[in-house]
């Protein structure tokens, strides 16, 4: 998944931005 610079700028310590983050969780819960 390519990165934004904004996504990037806001990375937490292991590389992935909160929005990112919120954004993979929400597919994950969407999984059956």
């Amino acid at each position: 998944m390519k990165k934004s610079i904004s996504t990037q700028m806001n990375a937490d310590s292991d590389g992935w931005g909160t929005d990112e983050k919120l954004f993979v969780a929400a597919i994950a819960i969407d999984q059956p």
